[in-house]
């Protein structure tokens, strides 16, 4: 500064919505009798240098509704505003919001908290700069004046101009002394730099970061194609917006190595306000946009779950076609909604007729490959000799008889799932092709070349010990712990004989289309004290019987039924001394009873079996207190 300088006041405006950091600076400035002024947004900030010529600004970044780069991008393509030295003040270090700050034309920054020393050094050492540079300006104008008027003043003006390059060589060491600091900024940032000229797509500067990423230096060619080797342009890239001075932010997936990327265009302006390039900041998000995709996920895995768990508490003693309140099979349905929510291998065990193919049925339906048909194998039901065909098909002359391409199971299950149903059975032979099937190493068909790699979710039952079979050699142990990742054991009827009256009265539903057909007590009795070998299936054909013969012919359960037609059943009382009415209201009684236990207490069916009005019936329950 010369004396002029020295004794002039600069007026210095401070832009930030915190009061208190206002205060701080205004307090450090006011000692070196410096004028300040105040804004506390970008907008009240853009009106004060509309209207008041500043020395310097003093910015804060973090504003809302317009942050400080935006202010600082607007004063720096307004002609009037835009030689004002901007110094932006922020508690970020972060290197990207660095490298932004000067990209939009900020000369320095200052981090929060303030040091009065650092401010006022700072602030010194542009407004110094500002002077020299105004009064180069102003003594360059006034040597040309002079040397138009007179040449007598030419020495005087070489001196002048002489001196002026000192001045100007100072302040290109300390311009390039800032380069040199923002180089090592840009070089120490971790993510990918890159510039593009008026192009919009030509590289003519990569930071370091990026020249390890890719290998070498591909500044002169186009971006899409050094970057990401694409032959075209990118089809989200909007490098237009950025050539009108618009900062422009998005995301996008490399698909030749399946990266995320955040990306930020943003202008850079030449002298003239004009923008003349596009930087680039890459950020490699794979690890968090896969962390997303994951929660997400699990979160509609939850929901599904949850839904299919209230779904399910509608009708607690039934799950889609399998019928049982009992806590065994309470049990099961919770395993099958979790098991419905995931793709792994699930293995049913449980005895012959326990229901192991609605189970699978059920895991399907409730599971996202519903949209198409499960495929189901009995693999005890295939010979040996065919078994490789059936499961992955054969091509047209693969051997005698194939007089036709097929498509085996594993290729008809193709975004399904595979029920494997008696899965013991398959040989040892056919169990590492399978294996290697599952493990989506693929296989191809009997007689074929193509290798085909189908998406199936694999569903196992047995009513054999597996375990048992690995130990014998029966089974590959790898087979068996690649299929055996979700157990589910179904109960035997005879662990859930609660279940029973609703699978009677389920199969009675279904059969007798009619509904003459009902189940009396002693009937009842029976079926719950045998122990049915053959479980539900079993179950479900003694009653498909009983409706067509009317008839239970099980063994013990037939002697047990009530002899229906010797009279009423269950009345054997001791009727001497007792007043008529008392034995007439003892009979009604037990009919009542009786009727109501043969249609399991439903009130309207026992009126009717009874040939009573219903609201008779509720006023004789009432009356012999049978609630």
């Amino acid at each position: 500064m010369n004396d002029s300088d020295e004794k002039r006041t600069f007026s210095i405006l401070i832009v930030d919505d915190e009061p208190i950091n206002i205060q701080l600076l205004a307090n450090i400035l006011n000692k070196k009798k410096y004028e300040v002024e105040f804004a506390i947004s970008g907008e009240m900030a853009l009106k004060w240098t509309a209207s008041k010529p500043f020395d310097l600004i003093l910015l804060d970044i973090m504003m809302p509704e317009m942050d400080g780069f935006e202010v600082c991008r607007r004063l720096k393509a307004d002609p009037d505003t835009r030689s004002i030295p901007v110094i932006f003040l922020t508690a970020i270090k972060a290197n990207k919001k660095i490298i932004q700050g000067f990209a939009t034309g900020a000369v320095d920054y200052i981090t929060r908290p303030f040091d009065s020393q650092i401010v006022l050094a700072r602030v010194k050492l542009h407004l110094e700069l500002k002077c020299h540079r105004d009064h180069l300006e102003d003594l360059v104008a006034g040597q040309i004046l002079d040397l138009k008027k007179s040449n007598r003043h030419l020495r005087s003006t070489l001196n002048a101009l002489e001196n002026e390059i000192t001045v100007r060589k100072n302040t290109e060491s300390q311009l390039r002394a800032s380069e040199t600091k923002l180089t090592s900024i840009i070089d120490a940032f971790q993510g990918f730099i890159y510039i593009c000229d008026h192009t919009g797509y030509r590289i003519n500067f990569m930071n370091q970061a990026l020249i390890d990423h890719i290998g070498e230096d591909r500044i002169g060619e186009n971006c899409y194609k050094a970057i990401f080797d694409f032959d075209a342009p990118c089809s989200s890239c909007d490098f237009g917006n950025v050539f009108k001075g618009e900062t422009v932010e998005m995301e996008i997936e490399n698909p030749q190595n399946r990266h995320w990327y955040h990306i930020i265009h943003t202008p850079l302006f030449d002298a003239d306000g004009v923008v003349h390039q596009r930087q680039a900041i890459l950020i490699d998000t794979t690890e968090r946009k896969l962390a997303e995709k994951a929660l997400m996920a699990k979160e509609e895995r939850l929901r599904r779950e949850n839904l299919l768990l209230r779904m399910s508490m509608k009708e607690r003693y039934r799950f889609g076609d399998i019928i049982g309140k009992s806590k065994p099979m309470q049990n099961v349905y919770k395993t099958i909604l979790k098991a419905a929510s995931t793709d792994a291998s699930i293995i049913l065990y449980g005895e012959s007729g326990t229901g192991k193919e609605l189970v699978a049925q059920a895991i399907h339906n409730y599971s996202e490959r519903n949209d198409r048909e499960m495929v189901i194998v009995n693999c005890g039901a295939i010979p040996e000799k065919l078994a490789e065909s059936e499961f992955f098909g054969h091509k047209k002359g693969a051997f005698t008889g194939a007089v036709s391409d097929k498509k085996g199971f594993l290729e008809s299950a193709d975004g399904s799932t595979l029920f494997l149903d008696e899965v013991g059975e398959i040989p040892l032979s056919l169990q590492v092709k399978l294996l290697r099937a599952i493990e989506s190493g693929g296989f191809s068909s009997v007689g074929g070349r193509i290798l085909k790699r189908p998406d199936f979710r694999i569903i196992a039952a047995t009513n054999k010990r597996l375990r048992d079979l690995m130990k014998g050699g029966l089974m590959r142990k790898d087979f068996f712990y690649r299929i055996h990742i979700i157990p589910i054991t179904l109960p035997p009827l005879r662990k859930r004989r609660e279940d029973i009256p609703l699978l009677v009265d389920y199969f009675i539903q279904k059969y007798d289309t009619d509904q003459h057909r009902s189940v009396d007590v002693k009937t009842m009795d029976a079926l719950l004290k045998y122990d049915w070998p053959g479980n539900v299936r079993e179950l479900q054909n003694t009653l498909h019987r009983y409706v067509t013969l009317n008839k239970i012919d099980f063994m013990g359960a037939e002697s047990a039924i009530l002899d229906s037609e010797s009279g009423i059943a269950g009345i054997n009382m001791d009727i001497e001394n007792q007043a008529l009415r008392d034995v007439l209201q003892s009979v009604e009684k037990k009919l009542i009873i009786d009727a109501l236990d043969r249609n399991w207490w439903h009130k309207n069916k026992a009126a009717k079996m009874l040939g009573i009005d219903p609201k008779t019936l509720y006023r004789k329950i009432k009356q012999y207190r049978l609630k």
